[in-house]
C-alpha cells in the first residue's frame, strides 16, 4: 500500500523530534553539573550562589539556575569539604536548608540527601512559590561540629503573569487558529481537485 502524500512530505527532522525531546527532558532532570564540579577547584563551581568556611567545613551552595522561576521546581546542591584538606569528610552529615520568603516568613526546613557517587555533594529539589529575594541558611552538623552558610536567591515571576504575557498568549492562540483554518482550506481544495 503506497504511503499517503502527507506522509511522504514529512520533513527529515520530524523523526528526530521525539529523541530531541527526551534528551532535553533528561538534561533538565539530571543533577546539577556534578561532573564539571568534581574537576573544578573548590573556589570555582558553576552557578555558585554562596560559599563560606564555617566551623570545620568549606560549604559551597550551587543553584541549578541563577534566577529560578516562581512555582517551577529547581535544585540546590551543597558541597561540603573539610576546610583544612579540601576533601570529603568521613561520617554522616546533616545538611538542613532553612528558607525565608521575600515577605519575611519562614518557608520551612528540608534535609538534603547525599549523593552516593559523589560523597561531598548533597542535593534537594526546591520549589520557590513566590517571586522576590529569598534568603536562606544552610546548616551542616555532624560529629565534626556545626557550620552554616547564608545566601540569597532572586526568584522571578513566571512568564505570562503580567499583561504582556496575556497579549503574547493571545497572539499565539490567534496564529494557531489561523494556521489550522489555512491548513483545513488547503486540504479541502486538494481533496476537491484530486480525482
Amino acid at each position: 500500500m503506497p504511503a499517503s502524500p502527507s506522509a511522504r512530505r514529512r520533513p527529515p527532522f520530524a523523526r528526530l523530534l521525539p529523541f530531541l525531546f527526551l534528551i532535553a527532558v533528561a538534561f533538565l532532570l539530571s543533577p546539577a553539573p556534578l561532573a564539571r564540579a568534581q574537576a573544578t577547584p573548590a573556589a570555582d563551581l558553576p552557578n555558585q550562589n554562596a560559599r563560606a568556611v564555617s566551623g570545620p567545613y568549606d560549604i559551597t551552595v550551587v543553584t541549578r539556575v541563577k534566577r529560578p522561576t516562581a512555582g517551577l521546581g529547581s535544585r540546590i546542591t551543597v558541597r561540603v569539604l573539610d576546610a583544612k584538606i579540601q576533601q570529603p569528610l568521613e561520617g554522616d552529615l546533616d545538611i538542613v536548608f532553612i528558607g525565608v520568603r521575600p515577605d519575611g516568613t519562614t518557608a520551612g526546613r528540608v534535609e538534603f540527601p547525599q549523593f552516593v557517587a559523589f560523597p561531598e555533594f548533597y542535593e534537594y529539589p526546591i520549589t520557590f512559590n513566590k517571586a522576590g529575594a529569598w534568603r536562606y541558611t544552610i546548616a551542616v552538623e555532624s560529629a565534626h561540629g556545626l557550620g552554616t552558610v547564608d545566601g540569597e536567591v532572586e526568584v522571578v515571576e513566571p512568564p505570562g503573569t503580567g499583561g504582556g504575557g496575556a497579549a503574547v498568549w493571545g497572539a499565539v492562540i490567534v496564529i494557531l487558529i489561523v494556521g489550522a483554518f489555512l491548513l483545513y482550506r488547503s486540504n479541502s481544495r486538494r481533496a476537491k481537485s484530486s480525482p
